[in-house]
């Protein structure tokens, strides 16, 4: 993977967790 590919590989994970996160424990 070159750099690029990777974060948006580490972008979309983090972005899945937030969205995870948000849906088990809204914040607000």
């Amino acid at each position: 993977l070159n750099r690029t590919t990777w974060a948006l590989t580490v972008l979309f994970l983090g972005l899945t967790v937030v969205l995870s996160a948000g849906w088990l424990e809204p914040v607000g």
